[in-house]
Order: C-alpha cells, then structure tokens, then sequence
C-alpha cells in the first residue's frame, strides 16, 4: 500500500475519534460517563472529564472542531516553551500514534502510556 494511502487512514482514524468526543457534549450524562468510564479507575481524572463534559457549550465545541478540521497544528507546536506531558491510554492505538506525533513537535514534551487494563 501506499503510505500515503495509510497516512490518510489515520488521520480519519483520528477525526474519527475527535468526532465521538466531541459529539459527547450533545450526549445526556449518563452516555458520557459510559464513554469516560475507563477513566473511573482515576478518581481525580474521571472528575475532571465528567466536569468537563458537563461545564462545555455542545454548539461551541462543535463549531471549534468544525474550525480546526483540515488545519494541519503539529509545526505550531516547536513554539510552545513549557514542559508538556502528554498521557494517553494504551487502549485506542491511533491515539496513541497521533499523541506521539504531538509531542515529538513540541521542543520540551515527554509522553506517559497508561495501560488501561491496571485497576
């Protein structure tokens, strides 16, 4: 295959998943604590995703999202000047490939992979 080709899927494998996230703000409260509920293992981390869930404008995420599709933010990130730990669970292997990229462009970033399946 092209690698091209294989880019291009992963790249829609992570609009994909950006598009379930953000179409989470329009869900009752219930359906996103069964979408967040791999973060119940974390007390303080799955505060913070359901506050964040309940505390966002649905319409204003989605027109941030819509905003920032096609717009490529990875050679902005050279200009962030702070440390930058980006944690990501083991669980969806495109996030994780899209995580790394994100922070290999940042000149002081560092990456975390929590295995998903510790309790």
């Amino acid at each position: 295959m092209d690698t091209s080709f294989l880019e291009i899927i992963q790249e829609f494998k992570v609009f994909l998943f950006d598009t379930v996230v953000t179409l989470s703000t329009w869900f009752p409260c219930t359906w996103s604590k069964l979408l967040f509920s791999n973060y119940q293992k974390w007390d303080i981390a799955y505060a913070e995703m359901i506050q964040v869930k309940e505390s966002r404008n649905a319409f204003a995420v989605t027109m941030q999202m819509l905003g920032c599709l096609g717009f490529n933010h990875i050679p902005l990130l050279k200009q962030v000047d702070v440390p930058v730990l980006g944690i990501v669970g083991d669980a969806v292997p495109v996030v994780i490939t899209k995580t790394k990229e994100i922070i290999e462009a940042v000149p002081n970033g560092e990456i975390h992979i929590e295995n998903m399946l510790l309790t």
